[in-house]
């Protein structure tokens, strides 16, 4: 990414490791040659910032997070010579414990969240909110223990935020959370949510960096018709680069 400066900012992104105890050959490999690709890469210059956008276990499992991080994000944190703190992460809907789903107040919240309003009156209301997002709740503990005393900036409702220092260049990463409504699989298409009371204060926190990064595990398609159009509006209204 080249900046003002004209210093060039490298990133490596990542995603969909799928992570499991089973049956993990292909993991093992793909994540084996990812991480000798990298070696190969770094003869060319420093990699800066690492982003692994979702899905690193298969089902959420506090087994197959651990596994995901055996298998590729201590590798390339060591690789990569990089601490946790330019390591971002961000749940994707593999990353659900499913197990923590209660069907009939997942219907409820289906059937109420019908709208911007609606969905950032929950997001204002932390105890709710703790309710409605337990399916992750493996992943925030797995989050925590991986970031320690780096842990990114809690920004707003959901979204964490990393201000980074890159050789001068200033670069902030606004991690959004599109899979807190997520069940897994086709059923999501056009269901999940992000909302204003996320991105807003998140996509403010970075305005000042010299380069202003989003990470999301969804594409927008697979957002609700009136929350996705409200996240492409502050996308196109500011310049991010969005992965």
């Amino acid at each position: 990414i080249p900046c003002p400066s004209m210093t060039i900012v490298r990133v490596a992104h990542f995603s969909d490791l799928h992570a499991t105890g089973t049956d993990d050959f292909d993991q093992r490999r793909i994540a084996a040659a990812a991480i000798a690709d990298l070696r190969v890469a770094l003869g060319e210059r420093p990699i800066d910032v690492a982003v692994f956008s979702g899905d690193l276990a298969f089902d959420g499992s506090p087994t197959n997070l651990a596994l995901g991080r055996e298998l590729l994000l201590e590798p390339l944190r060591e690789t990569l010579g990089l601490p946790a703190g330019r390591i971002v992460l961000v749940p994707g809907n593999h990353d659900v414990n499913r197990n923590r789903i209660v069907e009939f107040v997942d219907k409820g919240l289906a059937a109420s969240l019908q709208s911007r309003e609606a969905v950032n009156e929950l997001l204002a209301r932390p105890e709710e909110l703790a309710l409605a997002t337990r399916r992750l709740d493996e992943w925030h503990a797995f989050y925590s223990d991986f970031y320690g005393a780096d842990a990114p900036r809690a920004t707003g409702a959901l979204a964490r935020t990393f201000s980074l220092d890159c050789r001068g260049v200033s670069v902030g990463v606004a991690a959004l959370d599109s899979s807190w409504r997520a069940c897994g699989g086709d059923v999501d298409r056009r269901r999940l949510l992000v909302g204003d009371a996320q991105i807003e204060p998140a996509l403010n926190e970075i305005a000042a960096a010299d380069i202003e990064l989003v990470v999301v595990h969804h594409p927008l398609e697979w957002l609700a018709e009136f929350d996705a159009n409200r996240v492409h509006q502050y996308l196109e209204a500011r310049r991010v680069l969005l992965l």
